[in-house]
């Protein structure tokens, strides 16, 4: 008897068996909206309105299709005309320093010629400092850009304090003007930013009534310091409210890079070294005093650290209102903004050998009565923390000391000589900030001739006097002076020459 053949099971697609649960899921999901959403509602045309829906999904996946890539792939118009954009916080505390920025593009295809920055702040701003060097007009900074190229693009740079009340906004202005070649009026381009007043000291005291002020009280109404000077001043208070404060410790803001020898040691001052601080009664008022030095040889990195060449002092105290032991409160001063001013110095020498021992002058050495004898005079010009503009160097020969014509400048104007009074005269110009004579000396050299008489023997005779030197200082606004020596035949800076000056037979 033959056994019986197992039945053989048909064999399933893959793929169906891996779309069964998907399918047993959709269908009868799918079979249910057509039901609710076409065959009922629209009866005999049903058909139609499942292929206008398809009509719209298609349209609309085209238009999100269409997005994506002009987005991603199409390219963008680049933008003309001249531009210009105020960037700057959103909010800030009153009295807090902000950056703001300025960039600023010519995407012209001509150029923009005498293009001029203006950035505009509110009231009662403090301008820090500027980057690159800008004129300041009150509250307004000038950058004067010369000629934008087509394609030329740079940013300004301005920190300033902002003052106002909790919820303020506070405007500034960009305003980028420049000339157009064949149109008959400048283009100005403007933008704005606006920063809300967030709190701050304001805040404070006009919630505790105590004010804090700071002023410089020697050299009395200085509109300018220079390194070296020493500098006396009061941080006072004022206390208008209506409970004590408690601990008030009071605190001289000053950048350290430009200042020196300070007292008190910390600028501070609290219950321990002053004991009105430890309570303060509403309606009282005081004071604390102290002093500094304008620190000598300032460096560039020195106005670098301390945001620019003006030494910018500002109050601030600490303290505790009423019963409320639990909140430092802090209120700050407004600014107050001394510029440095620069020191503008002259060096004169004269010479008849050179260092190297080469000889310069000519004649008897030393010089003898009715014999001419001649000598290279040199002059020098430095300065130290900011551009000198309308530099002026003048001079004068003693009578029988002659002019020889030979003359060198490294900057300016050539040095002249005036014969009906016997003057020299050099337009230097500007002198650059921190010129000295390791790098980038502006000197001038000439040469002097001397033929003394019978009546200058037994003596050493000047061969130039009066050397004095004058300009403006670009950053103060102050006029600076600089007087050298009168340099005589005894040649001191000369190694080979020098005691050789006295007048023989």
């Amino acid at each position: 008897m033959t056994a019986a053949k197992p039945e053989k099971k048909p064999q399933r697609n893959p793929l169906l068996l891996l779309c069964d649960p998907v399918t047993k899921a959709c269908v009868p999901a799918l079979r249910e909206h057509w039901e609710k959403k076409y065959r009922k509602p629209h009866l005999g045309l049903a058909g139609w309105a499942l292929a206008f829906d398809l009509f719209l999904v298609v349209i609309l996946g085209s238009l999100v299709v269409f997005w994506i890539f002009s987005a991603d792939f199409l390219p963008v118009a680049a933008p003309g005309g001249v531009e210009v954009l105020v960037e700057a916080p959103l909010g800030a505390a009153s009295g807090d320093e902000v950056a703001l920025t300025i960039p600023f593009a010519n995407h012209l295809a001509v150029t923009a010629a005498d293009a001029e920055l203006r950035v505009t702040l509110p009231t009662d701003a403090v301008v820090t400092s500027v980057a690159p060097a800008g004129a300041e007009d009150g509250r307004t900074v000038r950058f004067a850009l010369g000629d934008l190229a087509p394609g030329a693009a740079g940013t300004a740079t301005v920190h300033a304090l902002l003052y106002g009340g909790l919820g303020q906004t506070e405007t500034i202005l960009g305003q980028l003007t420049f000339w157009e070649a064949g149109k008959t009026s400048p283009t100005t381009q403007t933008s704005r930013a606006e920063v809300v007043i967030e709190g701050g000291a304001d805040e404070a005291n006009a919630a505790t009534g105590l004010t804090v002020s700071v002023d410089v009280t020697q050299p009395l109404g200085a509109e300018a310091l220079a390194p070296g000077q020493t500098v006396a001043f009061a941080v006072r208070y004022q206390h208008r409210g209506t409970r004590p404060l408690y601990g008030l410790r009071l605190r001289l803001q000053a950048p350290d890079s430009l200042i020196e020898a300070v007292s008190p040691a910390e600028l501070t001052w609290d219950k321990a070294s002053t004991a009105e601080l430890a309570e303060v009664q509403p309606g009282s008022s005081g004071e604390v005093t102290g002093s500094f030095v304008v620190r000598s040889g300032l460096r560039p990195a020195d106005l670098v650290a301390a945001g620019g060449s003006s030494l910018v002092l500002k109050a601030q105290a600490d303290y505790f209102y009423g019963n409320d032991r639990a909140r430092l409160l802090r209120t700050s001063s407004r600014p107050l903004t001394i510029p440095l001013k620069t020191i503008l110095g002259v060096e004169a020498a004269a010479f008849y050998f050179s260092p190297d021992g080469d000889q310069l002058g000519r004649g008897p050495l030393p010089p003898r009565a009715g014999q001419t004898t001649k000598y290279w005079i040199f002059l020098h010009v430095t300065n130290s923390l900011s551009l000198v503009t309308g530099a002026l160097l003048e001079a004068s020969l003693p009578e029988g000391v002659e002019w020889t014509g030979r003359v060198s400048v490294s900057a300016g104007q050539t040095l002249d000589y005036l014969p009906m009074s016997r003057g020299l005269r050099w337009q230097i110009g500007m002198v650059p900030a921190f010129s000295n004579g390791d790098g980038s000396r502006i000197g001038a050299s000439f040469e002097v001739a001397l033929t003394p008489g019978l009546k200058e023997v037994g003596s050493v005779p000047t061969l130039i006097s009066g050397i004095r030197a004058s300009g403006f200082d670009a950053s103060s606004a102050a006029t600076v002076h600089a007087t050298a020596a009168d340099v005589t035949t005894d040649l001191q800076l000369d190694v080979l020459a020098s005691g050789r000056g006295k007048v023989l037979r």
